[in-house]
């Protein structure tokens, strides 16, 4: 059995961050939380967060792979983004949101793979 590595690399913070949460580059390479109620996030790369760090500092992301976080519980299945770089097992839906984005699949109640999904936008 062959086991799967975790592809991660480091960016700046453009504000303060939060460990294990969802986000997008900006034009400069910074990273934000990005969010499932703005529609400029749809078609963004989906990066989480491995640790916390604060705005101009470098933080690790995970672009593609296994993490794990004991705090976490989840259900084995799909992982969405929501609000501010949150994630949810619940899918998003209007009209507080405008998209679906699965940014992962939680493995088992402490492990998410990260591996964003298309977008699917939300009739209005």
């Amino acid at each position: 059995m062959s086991s799967t590595r975790t592809l991660s690399m480091q960016a700046t913070a453009a504000v303060d961050l939060s460990g294990h949460r969802v986000v997008t580059p900006l034009p400069d390479g910074s990273v934000r939380y990005a969010a499932s109620n703005r529609m400029l996030d749809r078609w963004a790369p989906l990066w989480l967060t491995a640790g916390a760090a604060s705005a101009g500092g470098l933080v690790e992301v995970v672009t593609r792979g296994p993490i794990d976080e004991p705090s976490w519980s989840w259900t084995v299945g799909p992982v969405y983004l929501s609000e501010e770089g949150r994630l949810t097992q619940a899918a998003p839906s209007r009209p507080r949101f405008m998209f679906v984005a699965q940014v992962g699949t939680a493995t088992s109640p402490t492990s998410v793979f990260v591996d964003r999904f298309q977008s699917v936008v939300l009739a209005p």
